[in-house]
């Protein structure tokens, strides 16, 4: 835990001075950081007002880039929290303005997102559609991390997707 209370701490300086050189990008950039340091440390209503501290700054400065970065994580709050619907339009507008920024390599990480909540929401067609977009996207630009989580990902959905295909012909 100490590590988040010093990253807190220099996240605090840093939005300090952010306000007094006034550098609102810089301002909404650290509120989005802190966000994800305020919820790994379980204060997750802090880290509500943070991430909205962020997006207001951002649409404000119409800072797109970030505010979907902005979007991507406020999505994942919630997704944690079970809100799945909300989490949902997070993702989706995240990916939006995503592709109108022509910041595709960011793309993968959210539609990553976006299939975990089907797979929470046993939507598997939809999940699947996610993951081929997340391993196509992924591989291209070289992202490691995000292609192994969403390959393991698959794997879980085509289990699921074998399971259903089973049942039903038994049912028959």
């Amino acid at each position: 835990g100490n590590n988040y209370f010093s990253a807190r701490k220099n996240l605090d300086k840093a939005l300090e001075i952010a306000k007094k050189i006034n550098n609102k990008s810089i301002e909404g950039i650290i509120y989005t950081k802190t966000a994800k340091v305020q919820f790994l440390m379980n204060e997750e209503d802090q880290a509500f007002l943070s991430i909205s501290n962020a997006i207001q700054i951002q649409r404000e400065i119409d800072d797109y880039g970030n505010r979907a970065v902005s979007y991507n994580i406020k999505g994942v709050f919630l997704s944690t929290k079970e809100d799945y619907a909300a989490a949902l339009e997070y993702f989706i507008s995240a990916k939006s303005l995503f592709e109108q920024e022509g910041l595709e390599e960011h793309i993968s990480e959210v539609t990553l997102n976006e299939a975990k909540v089907y797979i929470a929401q046993e939507r598997y067609p939809e999940a699947k559609k996610e993951l081929e977009k997340t391993i196509i996207l992924a591989s291209k630009y070289e992202q490691k991390r995000t292609l192994s989580s969403a390959l393991i990902q698959s794997a879980k959905v085509s289990c699921a997707l074998n399971q259903s295909k089973e049942a039903l012909s038994q049912a028959e």
